[in-house]
């Protein structure tokens, strides 16, 4: 359920900040007649993503054995790909996000019609949507149902009540702040997501393992069975009883993402030292 929650949060919040800056600059130029497009577009957005999610559910619930196995694994390994180019191509956009969504908002109202704003709202959300729908459905591979609906209710609905504390706060917004904040748990989640998949891999035969179990925590309290265990799961991709092949993706994810994202990336970000002019006279 805690995976569920931080995602469905960070992507609840990436589109309420969508919906704020777009409305907050329609108010700015004084044109609020178009907020109503603003929520059409959006909701036809969640409405695209939510069909294409229960489609996809139903087809992927059908399958048994091997077969179901592998589409699990597909399943996750590709949640893993887009969760990750999520994370860094969110934080390159971060400083120019406003700026984009309100020039695309000027070229709408540009064209004469309003509805242009609505395409700006569908659009932008229904890419957040869909990663949704990838995420949750790789994260329900390895939780119940119960914990699942739960974790997003949570997610959405703390999400929904920010963004709109955001739009009544005022018009300058930091989008940065949150997701350096939750990159390091998303990193975590990718790195799970990693070792499942390659569990689901093993499991259908496609994938052998050199050696399994690498320890055998099945008898120990808390993180041996039990919630515990299934929110370490969800969170971390924890297993009692992973093989060498899973332990080894889990901590090669961390190790080259972590770096690219909390030590390549700061440095890129930060200004470099401009350099003092020589003195006359000497060499510079």
């Amino acid at each position: 359920m805690g995976a569920t929650i931080l995602i469905t949060l960070r992507e609840g919040i990436e589109v309420a900040l969508i919906l704020s800056i777009v409305m907050a600059y329609l108010r700015k130029i004084g044109r609020q007649d178009a907020f109503k497009q603003v929520w059409i577009g959006m909701a036809a957005a969640f409405g695209l993503a939510a069909l294409i999610g229960l489609v996809a559910y139903k087809l992927i619930g059908g399958l048994e054995g091997d077969a179901r196995s592998i589409v699990f694994a597909g399943v996750s390994l590709g949640a893993v790909v887009v969760l990750t180019w999520m994370l860094f191509w969110m934080r390159s956009q971060a400083r120019t996000m406003s700026r984009q969504l309100r020039e695309q908002v000027d070229e709408a109202i540009k064209s004469g019609s309003t509805w242009g704003v609505a395409s700006v709202a569908f659009f932008t959300v229904l890419r957040d949507g869909i990663e949704t729908v990838l995420f949750m459905l790789a994260i329900l591979f390895g939780t119940s149902p119960m914990q699942w609906i739960l974790g997003m209710v949570i997610g959405l609905s703390t999400a929904a009540m920010l963004g709109y504390m955001i739009y009544q706060g005022g018009r300058r917004i930091n989008i940065g702040l949150f997701f350096n904040f939750t990159g390091g748990m998303v990193l975590l989640i990718g790195a799970g997501l990693f070792s499942r998949g390659v569990a689901w891999l093993q499991e259908s035969g496609v994938l052998p393992t050199f050696f399994w179990p690498v320890w055998n925590a099945t008898g120990v309290p808390l993180i041996g069975q039990g919630q515990v265990a299934q929110l370490f799961g969800g969170l971390f991709g924890w297993n009692p009883r992973p093989s060498i092949e899973e332990l080894a993706v889990w901590v090669l994810y961390l190790m080259v993402f972590g770096y690219f994202f909390f030590v390549a990336g700061r440095s890129k970000s930060q200004p470099h030292p401009a350099k003092k002019a020589a003195p006359a006279g000497q060499k510079a």
